[in-house]
């Protein structure tokens, strides 16, 4: 999928939201959507648990958690019934607080009239400093070419977190349409 294509999909989910939750007088939506994109980073890491040095699970979370993306959890006594924690399609949580952070860097790059990212792929020697360098460089991503460093920093994280360009797309396009929803029902 063409990065304009996202582009715009975020483009309208923002105006949606902007008609749905208008702006407060002296609000600053810049500082809102910064700290949401370091907290759908940090929920990303926690997804990834490769900091996670007190624990002996550092397994990634890449399956439903109820039903290991089987669709469905059986029961004692009971036939087996569709999962209610993904409704039978499985999910990679991961994946998902990984398409988070791309909802902001894109609601962002709309913000300052970035049209196409860098074609750069910033990678570190660990998923450690990759994930601290991408928070340094968001701090100041309103800049358009700290944007760019953030996106290419982004990118190299998703390639070490082994996701493909597709996986991406697909999930954005999923998490794009669970958005819309929730305005649609009062989120």
């Amino acid at each position: 999928m063409e990065f304009t294509k996202l582009l715009q999909m975020e483009k309208d989910l923002d105006e949606r939201i902007e008609n749905e939750h208008p702006r407060k007088q002296g609000e600053d939506r810049r500082a809102k959507k910064l700290i949401a994109l370091f907290v759908e980073i940090g929920e990303m890491a926690n997804e990834a648990r490769f900091f996670k040095c007190w624990s002996h699970d550092q397994e990634p979370r890449t399956t439903c958690p109820e039903c290991k993306n089987a669709g469905f959890v059986g029961m004692a006594d009971y036939a087996e019934v569709e999962c209610w924690e993904c409704e039978g399609k499985g999910k990679n949580p991961l994946l998902e607080e990984a398409v988070d952070v791309l909802h902001f860097l894109l609601s962002i790059a709309n913000d300052i009239n970035i049209d196409s990212p860098a074609v750069e792929l910033f990678k570190k020697l660990s998923l450690e400093e990759q994930v601290l360098d991408l928070i340094d460089q968001a701090r100041t991503c309103y800049v358009p070419t700290d944007w760019h460093c953030t996106w290419s920093l982004y990118i190299g994280l998703m390639d070490m977190l082994g996701f493909t360009w597709e996986q991406i797309c697909e999930a954005y396009l999923e998490k794009n349409a669970v958005n819309f929803m929730r305005q649609e029902t009062g989120y």
